[in-house]
């Protein structure tokens, strides 16, 4: 888990994956900041294809890599869960606070993120998460995945 809350802590973007209503797949990388339950958090458009795909569809996989990472040792988490729109207002507020300590080009108020704003926060919560890992088949590197509890 160290590893897990050391590169949301260090990692300024995510990849948020959807899956669209025909079924095709759609990424979108995000700025986002972290909780102290690993709860992700980020601002969108109400209209982007990822947000209209979460709205119908609440489920996501969220791929973030290690900023720090080089191709011989590249780390990654993954994350698989559910997203929805922040409705409630102190909920709101607590993101919206995460959000402004970490933004340098974005300040989040009330208006741009509630009411009548095309903009929204949006909220992932874990199901699983996973790291990545180095595996063996006979003589041949293989790419794993290792579940953090």
């Amino acid at each position: 888990m160290n590893d897990v809350l050391r590169i949301l802590a260090s990692a300024e973007f995510c990849n948020i994956a959807t899956a669209c209503e025909d079924g095709s797949p759609w990424n979108t990388p995000v700025f986002f900041v972290t909780d102290n339950d690993q709860n992700l958090y980020w601002w969108s458009s109400l209209k982007a294809v990822h947000s209209k795909n979460i709205l119908r569809d609440g489920r996501v996989y969220i791929t973030i890599l290690d900023p720090k990472a080089t191709q011989k040792d590249a780390l990654a988490v993954y994350i698989q869960g559910r997203a929805t729109v922040l409705e409630d207002s102190l909920k709101i507020i607590d993101a919206m606070e995460l959000y402004n300590k970490r933004s340098v080009f974005v300040k989040l108020t009330d208006d741009i993120s509630s009411g009548y704003a095309p903009t929204r926060l949006f909220e992932a919560k874990a199901d699983n998460i996973w790291l990545n890992a180095e595996g063996k088949v006979g003589d041949y590197y293989v790419d794993v995945r290792k579940r953090v509890p």
